[in-house]
């Protein structure tokens, strides 16, 4: 039997059809950010894949779920999609029973652990740094447990404001949270034009700077044997450069006698696909 794999960014979505050993060529278009409209795209995206060979469906989200995952507790990038009962709305339109709800970022960091650039490690730490901040500890290439979920963006590492007053702009984040000075959204709202548009270096090596701080607090959190950085201010162009990055961790005192491998996400846009179909 298939599966059928959606990854639902707050900008994109990507859905396939495949199992462990393989998927088609995916389908993505832009999200909606009107929910029903967002079904109605959804249920056409069934019937052109078909859905009588096919025995789960996996659905990755990007916010925080209601312990019994069944809906969106907060959705920053989709707030009309917060509270609505997502899993139920998707078992109507595609007649499948087997429906789960998982974290879009906690996809891809399954998907860079088992087919990407964590693979072979046991314990790996995801990070993704985009228009915000995310992550995810996978163990023995499993999502490792939690009770709602990890934020790691959300983690404070300036408590009163000192560091970076302009900092505290940044709209969808709380007070001194790490994504409130390395995200995509943080570097607009502070520079007022795109990330894709700043080609200062000294301001790239700032955000490492900052960066290093929320790695480094990451690795006493979760101790990974290694760190995998994704997201569109990590492997875009520009992009907050790893060498830097690694020479201001070089800078900290590390708690542990070594310090685990920092590399880039390998699997670009596909990550959460990848990693949908190797959920058990």
């Amino acid at each position: 039997m298939k599966r059928i794999v959606c990854d639902i960014g707050g900008t994109k979505t990507r859905i396939a059809k495949g199992d462990k050993d393989g998927f088609d060529t995916p389908i993505v278009y832009d999200t909606p950010t009107n929910y029903t409209e967002a079904l109605t795209a959804l249920d056409t995206t069934f019937k052109m894949l078909g859905t009588t060979d096919v025995d789960s469906i996996v659905i990755g989200v990007p916010g925080v779920l209601f312990e019994n995952k069944d809906s969106l507790y907060s959705a920053p990038n989709l707030p009309l999609w917060v509270s609505q009962p997502l899993r139920a709305d998707i078992q109507k339109i595609s007649g499948i029973s087997h429906v789960r709800l998982q974290n879009d970022t906690a996809l891809v960091g399954l998907g860079e652990a088992i087919a990407g650039a964590g693979r072979g490690y046991d314990i790996v730490a995801y990070l993704t740094v985009s228009t915000g901040v995310g992550g995810v500890r996978i163990v023995n290439k499993t999502i490792d447990v939690a009770h709602y979920g990890f934020e790691p963006g959300h983690h404070i590492i300036d408590v009163d404001g000192t560091a970076d007053p302009k900092a505290f702009l940044a709209s969808h984040t709380g007070v001194g949270h790490l994504d409130t000075f390395v995200s995509g959204k943080s570097m607009q709202e502070k520079y007022n034009t795109e990330p894709k548009l700043i080609t200062e270096i000294a301001v790239w090596d700032s955000y490492a700077k900052a960066l290093s701080i929320g790695v480094y607090n990451t690795l006493t959190f979760w101790s990974p044997d290694i760190v995998v950085l994704g997201g569109s201010m990590m492997v875009g162009n520009p992009a907050i450069p790893l060498d830097a990055l690694g020479r201001y961790m070089a800078d900290i005192q590390y708690t542990y006698p070594t310090t685990p491998d920092l590399v880039l996400a390998e699997l670009a846009d596909f990550g959460g696909l990848h990693g949908g179909f190797a959920l058990e």
